[in-house]
């Protein structure tokens, strides 16, 4: 019997496996694109505990736990640095944080983030 793997797990092995791809496409496309992967593979847990974040703010949340910066976001994700720092401060809002910090502190210790 075959196991279904876990939808992170799922998650980071669609998400790298088509890194060389997404660079190739449009912008706006690729944008698109990441936000389909993230909206269809979410932990069980995150969306139980947050499920006001929007699939584009989960893959932020998701880059900020793993330290990268706003202006790394910026080009990870090819949108403008308002846009980013728009998503944040949704991000932060939404989870009663003050710092961006905070916000990946309160996703750990909920379990939002695997």
């Amino acid at each position: 019997m075959s196991r279904v793997p876990d939808a992170s797990i799922a998650f980071e092995v669609a998400l790298s496996s088509c890194d060389g791809a997404l660079s190739m496409l449009p912008r706006d496309t690729r944008a698109a694109v990441l936000s389909e992967i993230v909206a269809r593979f979410p932990s069980e847990a995150a969306r139980r505990a947050a499920p006001e974040l929007t699939p584009m703010q989960w893959r932020i949340l998701r880059l900020s736990a793993d330290g990268l910066t706003v202006d790394a976001i910026q080009r990870t994700l090819a949108m403008g640095l308002r846009t980013v720092n728009t998503h944040r401060t949704a991000i932060r809002e939404r989870l009663g944080a003050s710092t961006m910090a905070h916000a990946v502190h309160i996703a750990h210790r909920h379990g939002m983030l695997s």
